[in-house]
């Protein structure tokens, strides 16, 4: 069993995760087993659009399979979205995420013991995206590692992101970084939060220029009213 957790920010909002594996593993074949994970985003909001939190629960089986140099696996399965925009303009409805399938999957070449890259596939909050990786790394000694990675997502409607950092390993003995991915802790799928959490973004985007453009076609009217507001709605202003 493993369990992964963090804190962070994403678009100057706050997030926090928690995640749990129960799994059997053969070092030689492979990985079976079952996972499940709560996260929280603050959300970020936007001029019209109200801040709007996220929680997200997804459980799923999870797998594994290791062949030579090559490795397969990832997560399949179902998960529930809490994430519901208001309806604060006339003629455009309030708007939630559905629960729905996911799945966030990766086949992984080893170029040498110490350099990996990946490739995958994920679907969460109704969108898909492609995901790249490439992490390479470095022995310190005393079971210790450092790792350099950078991490890429191609996402529908444009949402795209790149990061890279710098990671450190610790064991018990040294290991190369494939024996280091087939013996020890699971992959943490930190990168499908992430994908999730930007496409939520651009769903409150969407969302914000709907209503703008809702907005727009009413202009001529909002004019005849004291400080170019709603009527019976003064703290929603007129936004071309």
């Amino acid at each position: 069993m493993q369990i992964d957790g963090g804190v962070g920010s994403f678009n100057h909002s706050g997030t926090s995760r928690g995640a749990g594996h129960l799994f059997w593993r053969d070092p030689s074949v492979g990985l079976v087993g079952v996972y499940g994970s709560y996260s929280h985003w603050d959300g970020a909001g936007s001029v019209i659009i109200p801040r709007t939190g996220a929680n997200i629960g997804r459980v799923s089986a999870e797998g594994e399979y290791y062949g030579d140099r090559w490795a397969f696996g990832g997560i399949v399965g179902y998960e529930t979205v809490s994430f519901n925009i208001p309806a604060v303009v006339p003629g455009v409805p309030a708007l939630s995420v559905p629960n729905r399938f996911f799945d966030s999957i990766r086949a992984s070449y080893y170029a040498t013991d110490n350099w990996r890259l990946s490739i995958g596939h994920v679907y969460t909050i109704g969108r898909n995206a492609l995901t790249l990786s490439s992490e390479y790394g470095v022995p310190l000694g005393g079971g210790r590692m450092a790792a350099l990675f950078v991490c890429g997502i191609l996402g529908e409607s444009n949402t795209n992101s790149v990061r890279a950092g710098l990671r450190i390993y610790f064991g018990q003995r040294d290991k190369t970084l494939m024996d280091r991915s087939r013996q020890d802790d699971p992959t943490t799928y930190f990168p499908l939060d992430e994908v999730g959490r930007l496409f939520l973004a651009d769903i409150e985007k969407e969302e914000e220029a709907k209503a703008r453009a809702e907005l727009a076609r009413f202009a001529p009217i909002f004019s005849t009213f004291p400080g170019g507001t709603f009527p019976g709605s003064p703290n929603t202003p007129f936004i071309p």
